[in-house]
């Protein structure tokens, strides 16, 4: 249920971002964990594929994946990414000498969700976890969506970046939250 999905909205990732940035001594380390959670938010993708990144997958405009043949049905999907994000990326790979087999992000997935909660209890988000960058990143494509209604083409292109096999797993992006409905309803003439 939607009501349940733990996610992130624009202003609480770009929170969650800053305070990574700025929450070491090592101005490098800060700098690495803000890119990496700009990646998570600004790309979606699963925080096993953001830690499997080299600098070799990097390109001006997308990243190449592999993805698990079980999801998508083929081994390499890309996802786009904004000039921001590319150069973000670029330095981070030039300052911290990467080379092309080398993975952007030395991290596992417990030791991020570890930092994300220990900067989520800093910024008054309970529970926060790496998952709720790729929620965020779907609520938020959806929200910007143009339109009163997200399209069908709008949850294909979603189920895509996503790398979702099934339309059904991203259909839970667009079920509709109790207070959404609520404000709706409040505005309503009858």
């Amino acid at each position: 249920m939607l009501e349940d999905l733990e996610f992130l909205t624009p202003e609480e990732a770009r929170r969650v971002i800053a305070a990574a940035g700025n929450s070491t001594e090592d101005k490098d380390l800060g700098r690495t964990w803000a890119c990496l959670f700009t990646v998570l938010w600004e790309t979606g993708i699963r925080i096993s594929e953001a830690l499997a990144l080299t600098p070799a997958v990097i390109q001006h405009d997308r990243i190449l994946l592999t993805r698990r043949k079980k999801k998508i049905g083929t081994g390499q999907d890309y996802m786009p990414i904004r000039l921001a994000t590319f150069n973000q990326l670029s330095r981070h790979i030039t300052v911290a000498k990467l080379t092309a087999n080398k993975r952007l992000f030395p991290w596992t997935t417990q030791g991020v969700n570890w930092r994300l909660k220990e900067i989520g209890r800093g910024l008054g988000i309970p529970k926060l976890h790496a998952h709720m960058f790729r929620h965020g990143f779907a609520m938020n494509y959806i929200a910007q969506a143009p339109g009163e209604q997200p399209a069908m083409i709008t949850l294909a292109e979603i189920q895509r970046l996503l790398g979702h096999k099934s339309v059904a797993a991203t259909s839970v992006y667009t079920r509709p939250r109790m207070d959404t409905l609520a404000e709706r309803l409040r505005g309503l003439k009858f």
